[in-house]
This record gives structure tokens, C-alpha cells and sequence, in this order.
């Protein structure tokens, strides 16, 4: 409510003064850091700060994943590989979004220069392909993975972004795959059950 208004407030007239202007960027900011603090908490607990979901279709979906990955990671290359022929209608929040922000993280953070993002849909599943060229997964990640805290990185509490990402697929009722590509690099193969992503009516109606 707080970041609404504030934006609200940004657009109006009244608020052009440089130093209110200032005032309310600062507002702003401190609110995105309260939703970070809250979202790294409920990270830790294997859960995502919910959020309204929205009804959209794979393939906007997708189309927004990737923009959002090009937006955060600007020395990154990030192309849509295979894709199916035909659209569905799902709904996403923001738990599903963070479990593609996780994989990007990780695929900048070990060294990857390019990513690739593949779809396939059958009648009951969809299965997202995240490829990377970086230094692929230790074997101690892969071993252990979607516990918390299972990392490399010297900073404390790191890696619960793959803690988040099989906590949130399980939810859904799907399933994660990790593994390094010969040759270099990392996939990491993620399996969702059509049925929970649908719309509630169009679930209904199989």
C-alpha cells in the first residue's frame, strides 16, 4: 500500500519540489528494502512473500522472465531456445517469478555469459530448460540440492535461492533437476504440472 502511494505521490503536481521529490525517492527505497528484508526471511523458511496473482499466458510469461533477466544482468545474453507451437493461459505470482530470478542470479554469479531459456509443453506438464555456459554446479550443491545454505559464497545466507526455487516447485507439485553440461556450464530442468498453474475454471474443465 505504502509503495502505491508513493508512486501515487510522485505524479502529482504538488510534489515537484526538488526536495520533496528527494524525500519521497528516499520513502520509496526504504520500502523496497523493508520487502527484500521480508522476502529474504520468508526465503529461509522456504516460502515467497505472496503477492496478487496474475492471469497471463505462458508465452508473456516467458516473454516477461526474460526481460526482467536482460534488465538485472546487462552483461548477460539471454535467448529463448525451443518453444511449444501452442499458448496456455496460466496464472503467475510473485513465488514463481523469484524462482526465475534465482536461476539467473546463479548462472551471473558463476561466470556464465550466456543463458538459455527452452519450453516444452504435453498434455499435462510444462518443462522449463534453464542452460548456462558458466562454471557449472559443485558437486556438494548437487548432492544436497534445495537445502539451505548449501553454497560457495563467503556471504551468510546465501544460496537459498535454490532453497526457494524446489521448495516453491514442490508446492506446485512439480519437480527440479540439476546437473553440468558437458562441455561447461550448468542446466537446471524444472517440471510443472499444468493443472496447478491454470486458471481455477479452466483446471475444472481439464
Amino acid at each position: 500500500s505504502l509503495s502505491v502511494i508513493l508512486s501515487d505521490w510522485r505524479r502529482m503536481a504538488v510534489f515537484d519540489d526538488v526536495e520533496l521529490a528527494h524525500d519521497i525517492a528516499m520513502m520509496q527505497a526504504e520500502v523496497e528494502r523493508c520487502k527484500a528484508i521480508v522476502t529474504s526471511i520468508l526465503m529461509s523458511a522456504g516460502e515467497a512473500r505472496g503477492e496478487a496473482p496474475v492471469h497471463t499466458t505462458l508465452r508473456r510469461f516467458i516473454a516477461d522472465v526474460l526481460e526482467a533477466a536482460r534488465a538485472n544482468h546487462e552483461g548477460l545474453s539471454v535467448a529463448l531456445g525451443a518453444s511449444p507451437a501452442r499458448d496456455s493461459k496460466i496464472i503467475s505470482d510473485s513465488a514463481l517469478k523469484q524462482v526465475f530470478a534465482a536461476l539467473f542470479d546463479n548462472a551471473a554469479e558463476a561466470g556464465a555469459r550466456r543463458v538459455e531459456l527452452s519450453t516444452a509443453l504435453d498434455r499435462a506438464d510444462l518443462t522449463i530448460t534453464v542452460a548456462d555456459d558458466g562454471r557449472g554446479f559443485p558437486q556438494q550443491i548437487l548432492e544436497k540440492l534445495g537445502q539451505p545454505y548449501q553454497t560457495t559464497k563467503a556471504t551468510a545466507g546465501s544460496g537459498l535461492g535454490l532453497f526457494l526455487l524446489v521448495n516453491v516447485l514442490r508446492t506446485l507439485g512439480g519437480s527440479v533437476q540439476a546437473a553440468n553440461r558437458v562441455g561447461g556450464g550448468s542446466e537446471v530442468r524444472l517440471r510443472l504440472p499444468l493443472a496447478a498453474l491454470r486458471p481455477t475454471v479452466e483446471a475444472a474443465r481439464g
